[in-house]
């Protein structure tokens, strides 16, 4: 019989928190996708872990369901529950006004309007398992929020060891805000080959884009392996008399969802193992104005590469 922890658990010693991606690949006879899952984070934890027992989960502190939520309420209580915001740079569609549980995709636990030792506000729990890193030393929790329409939100985690196993009142430890860290949006990729034309595919790039100030830019390539040069590295832009890759006329879709879509054309069927899809997405952000003799200044803007996918193009053995 397992006996109910009587004493709070100890305060979790957060290091840093980090974007956190999870990568797909399928392939079939002449389709191959590739996906990047976002909308996660990685939190790093001194050690050690269970101070409470085995049951000990890192608890993320959310706003209680039960009460409503006001703007004095959150600036008086702003150090005890999980917020997040849109990045004020992009124009995109608004979020809920705080993360609830169910957003919380990873959760094994949960609870609501439990206590802390700190404060009479009372907030609810997603609890998440805690894993040890060899490399690192340090314990680990990964965390996914459900975010499908907000373009790189800013979260600050208010956490918790959480252990549910506990006499009423004492399943909390006292609470440490993490640092905010900025979610990524999932991406996909698609090459898909004309099976009665091996020398042609067609390359289609999805997921969530900002609808303004400025649009992102893609770069789709092909590359061949350089002669000689057995490396990750050796491979250069396949020229023009070999193969073309031509972008399809913008659509009317949502701005949300039409990110890019093209042609590939090779001249010959090309070989196995030998070229290679290579896609590339930078954000498009001001930068400072350049300023020359007699001239003002001109506003400009720069780009940040913030995707990449690599898809061999030959047929799957």
């Amino acid at each position: 019989m397992n006996v109910p922890s009587s004493a709070r658990p100890a305060v979790p010693d957060v290091r840093y928190v980090l974007p956190l991606f999870g990568f797909e690949q399928q392939e079939s006879t002449n389709v191959r996708t590739t996906v990047r899952r976002g909308n996660s984070v990685r939190v790093y934890l001194g050690r050690s872990w269970y101070s409470s027992g085995e049951a000990e989960l890192l608890g993320v502190l959310l706003w209680n369901s039960g009460k409503q939520l006001d703007t004095p309420g959150r600036e008086l209580y702003k150090s005890f529950f999980t917020q997040w915001g849109q990045d004020p740079i992009w124009q995109t569609q608004f979020m809920d006004e705080v993360p609830q549980i169910p957003q919380l995709t990873l959760a094994v636990a949960q609870a609501q309007a439990r206590s802390l030792e700190e404060t009479d506000l009372r907030v609810d729990v997603a609890g998440h398992c805690v894993f040890y890193d060899e490399q690192r030393q340090l314990w680990y929790c990964d965390i996914t929020f459900d975010n499908p329409s907000t373009y790189t939100p800013f979260v600050r985690m208010a956490l918790a060891r959480f252990q549910p196993h506990s006499l009423p009142g004492a399943e909390l430890s006292h609470v440490v805000l993490a640092d905010f860290v900025q979610l990524s949006p999932d991406r996909s990729a698609v090459l898909s080959i004309d099976p009665s034309n091996p020398r042609t595919a067609r390359v289609f790039v999805g997921g969530l884009t900002p609808e303004g100030p400025q649009p992102s830019m893609f770069q789709v390539s092909v590359e061949r392996r350089m002669a000689g040069v057995i490396s990750d590295v050796g491979w250069e832009s396949a020229p023009k008399q070999v193969v073309t890759v031509v972008e399809d006329a913008p659509g009317s879709g949502n701005p949300d969802e039409a990110l890019w879509a093209g042609t590939i054309t090779f001249v010959q069927i090309p070989p196995a193992n030998q070229y290679r899809v290579v896609i590339r997405e930078f954000e498009t952000l001001p930068v400072d104005p350049t300023v020359t003799a007699n001239i003002a200044a001109v506003s400009q803007f720069g780009h940040r590469l913030v995707y990449a996918a690599i898809i061999p193009f030959d047929f799957p053995k």
